[in-house]
């Protein structure tokens, strides 16, 4: 087996979830019969909630990528409860994502969990994996900033163009279509950081936004 066939395998499962959302999204706002079983109120929830956990995923990898070998198990959790105590957000949001029901809460804690085991499982890693993680991980920070802009932008003009007569939350294609391409940036950036290219010359997708985050692996 080439290097380059060990890389298709852990391309495909990053990239899979990623695109199965953006391949969902489009079938909302294009074909939403295609679609007919598709709970969007928690769709919009799951959505809402990735996003809101990009800072501490960023956090977390930022942490975990400069660790040069693993921590015990004790020094791993009094980091993690310490980068949760920075983000006291992650508790309500997995409270409401019991109130949502089991099959929306368990995924999500599951989740959380996969992020916290990155302190472990990182450090262990090639530097070219830790560079693609970061970059995937500030990528999604600032892919998700930049969306945020826009938003706000958004409300704006449609403030001015219509003198605040028509709420934003009339569009009900806003969200789905600012998701849609959250994830297609995203699937698209997962290719991206497993090309050689990459590999000879890492770099993140918004390096006017990054400054150099994405690849600096100098220790804490």
């Amino acid at each position: 087996m080439t290097g380059k066939d060990r890389g298709v395998k852990p391309m495909l499962s990053k990239l899979l979830p990623e695109l199965t959302l953006a391949v969902t999204l489009a079938a909302l706002l294009l074909i939403p019969t295609w679609v007919p079983w598709l709970d969007a109120s928690a769709l919009e929830f799951a959505i809402a909630a990735d996003v809101a956990m990009t800072l501490m995923s960023a956090s977390l990898v930022d942490v975990a990528s400069r660790l040069r070998r693993a921590p015990p198990w004790w020094l791993g959790m009094l980091i993690a409860g310490g980068i949760l105590l920075m983000y006291p957000g992650a508790g309500a949001l997995i409270l409401v994502a019991w109130q949502q029901g089991l099959w929306i809460a368990l995924p999500f804690i599951w989740s959380l969990a996969e992020r916290l085991r990155e302190l472990w499982t990182l450090p262990a890693t090639t530097t070219l994996e830790k560079l693609r993680r970061r970059t995937l991980t500030f990528d999604r920070l600032y892919t998700a900033l930049a969306l945020g802009g826009i938003s706000v932008a958004g409300l704006v003009a449609n403030d001015l163009v219509y003198d605040g007569n028509v709420a934003m939350s009339s569009h009900t294609w806003a969200l789905p279509l600012l998701a849609l391409i959250f994830y297609a940036v995203a699937t698209f950036n997962i290719w991206r950081v497993h090309q050689a290219a990459f590999a000879a010359r890492p770099h993140s997708l918004w390096p006017w936004i990054d400054g150099g985050q994405a690849t600096d692996l100098s220790p804490l």
